[in-house]
């Protein structure tokens, strides 16, 4: 990451934290900034501030829907906003102030205006923070003195591994807030979604993808997250998914506080239309408050409700853990020194190790824990992130080699693609935890604050969340076991539970008058419409099963077609014969979740004991069996 500089007076600034905080039923909370500019004994100019209103929505009170994908969360946030910034709109209007940006992710509004109608605002009832935008400058992006092989990192990671089992992004949208992308890259450019809801320059200086960093920070990210293989290797983590990007810093370098919200605003809901799902699922921040270490929150408390915003929406947010720098960090600590927004609960932080003759040694710039915030483990885990080869300019130099904790994190961001183009119904929770959990475990043993939780290991992770419950046991409910007289033809009825992991389940019935099956071949229901039309079967003069298996076996388009007619006629003879009335009858009405599935057997011989058994297959074939059930049916 390099260095990234905070205005210093960031580190005077007061705790408040938009999470939980209690404030007076009147006035608004200031920032020590904002404060001296209001009460200075002869205040001219202008002044650029970012105010929040009360009747906001809070993330914790969507707890029980976060982490899920929720398009819609857009919507309800700019309805509230709307709602609660009516009178206060008002009264900005009436003060002549017209550029106003909107800031529904902290119900919040950036603009600029004088002391006297900042001073009014502040007593209103209805404003609950007043802060001063602060500025931010660009990360700088530190040249690697050794340069190392173009996979090493990746191969590092695994990630490859996930590659051969057909998983490497495909499906999945990553985002960047950073200096902006070089388009016009030969591993980048095909990887850009496109659109109107693909880039966005909150500054409104580009209105099309640029990187306009000399040292083409932004596009080195990317490259490490998603580049292609140009230049003989792939470079990026997931090759496979597609990018869009935010260009928080403007072309003098420079990222007000605002932008940076404006920003995370945008990536709940990229084309404006709540009805679409455009948001990306995972959003990289190369970026970081060096000069402001061990302060969990200060002025720039909004970021920290926009991360857990993005966060409730079912967004993956990274931010990397930190480089050294020795003259912001004091002798007391210079290593155990967390930073915002990477310490926020919220956020997932990810410090970097030595990738080519120590690939599991902490960097030495690698800043670690606790966490200022909540004194948890910090960072969450490590990557590589030293001579890393990745994207340059294209016009200045394509490819380079380069170092920093902001070059580490995108690896754990296109892990996180490669996981969810395996798992997309994951949610962010799940996949944090299985990053963690499986991560190999360096240093001292277990979790620890240099490491985190150990070196990110993708294949690992893939393989906790390929973890597989076995389907639930169908039980027989028709007939009764033992039943004797029972009349033909008959209905096999058997309950059928949900899958734990959310697996479609299909049911194999067996029947035979030999306990042990030794002539059955299975019979597969995968769905409750089957029972109600019912299925001619004759034992071993049964036509259709013995077509569709031979079909199977030959792999046969024409045995198969046999197969599929034989089922069609039998169909029709068990539904009462004839072809219908020629009508069409009316759409049926959503099916009620399963309970039971059954299957109407014709052909049986009568006096006779059958024994039947069902055994569930979920979509990953695993397989459980019920128990065996006997019958005799009726003269």
């Amino acid at each position: 990451m390099g260095r990234f500089r905070l205005v210093r007076l960031l580190l005077t600034a007061v705790c408040v934290s938009l999470l939980g905080f209690s404030l007076p039923a009147t006035g608004a909370t200031l920032d020590p900034r904002l404060q001296s500019l209001i009460n200075a004994p002869a205040p001219d100019g202008e002044i650029p501030v970012i105010v929040t209103f009360r009747g906001g929505v809070e993330p914790m009170s969507l707890r029980d829907e976060a982490g899920k994908r929720q398009p819609r969360l857009a919507s309800l946030l700019k309805e509230r906003a709307a709602s609660s910034q009516k009178a206060a709109r008002d009264f900005l209007r009436s003060r002549n102030i017209r550029d106003i940006k909107n800031l529904n992710i902290i119900n919040g509004l950036a603009f600029t205006a004088g002391v006297d109608t900042l001073r009014e605002l502040s007593a209103r009832a209805d404003v609950v923070v007043m802060s001063y935008d602060e500025v931010i400058y660009p990360p700088e992006i530190v040249p690697a003195l050794t340069a190392g092989p173009a996979e090493s990192n990746i191969s590092l990671i695994k990630a490859p591994e996930l590659w051969s089992l057909g998983y490497a992004g495909q499906g999945i949208v990553v985002a960047t807030m950073d200096t902006g992308v070089d388009a016009t890259h030969p591993d980048l450019g095909s990887r850009w979604r496109g659109g109107n809801n693909s880039w966005f320059d909150p500054n409104e200086e580009h209105p099309t993808p640029i990187d306009t960093d000399e040292q083409g920070h932004g596009t080195s990210v990317m490259g490490v997250i998603l580049g292609g293989n140009a230049d003989g290797a792939y470079i990026g983590v997931a090759p496979e998914a597609r990018w869009i990007a935010v260009k928080i810093f403007n072309d003098a370098g420079e990222a007000p506080t605002s932008s940076i919200l404006d920003g995370f605003n945008w990536l709940l809901d990229p084309d404006g239309d709540p009805a679409t799902d455009d948001a990306p699922h995972v959003v990289n921040n190369s970026w970081g408050f060096e000069e402001a270490p061990n302060i969990c929150d200060e002025s720039v408390t909004f970021l920290r409700q926009s991360v857990a915003m993005l966060k409730t929406a079912g967004i993956a947010v990274l931010f990397p853990a930190g480089n050294l720098e020795s003259d912001s960090l004091s002798e007391e600590a210079p290593f155990y020194s967390s930073i915002a927004p990477a310490s926020y609960p919220e956020s997932f932080a990810v410090g970097s190790v030595w990738t080519i003759t120590s690939p599991t040694i902490i960097s030495n710039f690698s800043l670690r824990g606790p966490s200022a915030c909540d004194g948890t483990i910090y960072p969450e885990m490590v990557a590589p992130g030293e001579a890393i080869k990745t994207t340059g300019l294209t016009a200045a130099a394509p490819y380079q080699y380069v170092t920093g904790t902001s070059i580490a994190v995108p690896h754990a961001a296109g892990a996180m693609a490669l996981l969810l183009s395996a798992f997309p119904d994951t949610r962010i929770d799940e996949l944090e935890a299985a990053l963690k959990s499986s991560a190999t475990d360096l240093g001292p043993v277990g979790a620890d604050n240099s490491y985190g939780y150990g070196l990110l290991n993708v294949r690992s992770a893939y393989d906790l969340l390929n973890v597989n419950t076995p389907p639930p046991a169908p039980q027989p409910l028709f007939p009764a076991d033992g039943a004797d007289g029972v009349v033909l033809p008959v209905t096999l009825s058997w309950d059928i539970l949900p899958d734990a992991d959310g697996d479609a389940v299909t049911s194999e019935v067996r029947i035979s008058t030999y306990a042990d099956f030794r002539d059955s071949t299975p019979i597969t229901v995968a769905f409750s419409g089957m029972p109600a039309s019912g299925m001619l079967f004759a034992g071993a003069g049964g036509i259709f099963i013995p077509l569709f298996f031979a079909a199977r076996r030959r792999n046969s388009r024409r045995w198969l077609g046999a197969a599929l007619l034989a089922f069609a006629l039998l169909l029709l003879l068990s539904c009462g014969g004839g072809g219908g009335g020629g009508g069409s009858a009316p759409a049926p009405a959503p099916a009620p979740p399963e309970t039971e599935r059954s299957l109407s057997l014709s052909g049986l011989t009568p006096q006779t004991t059958y024994y039947w058994q069902v055994t569930a297959v979920d979509e990953r074939g695993e397989r459980t069996e019920g128990p065996v059930r006997s019958f005799t049916t009726a003269p």
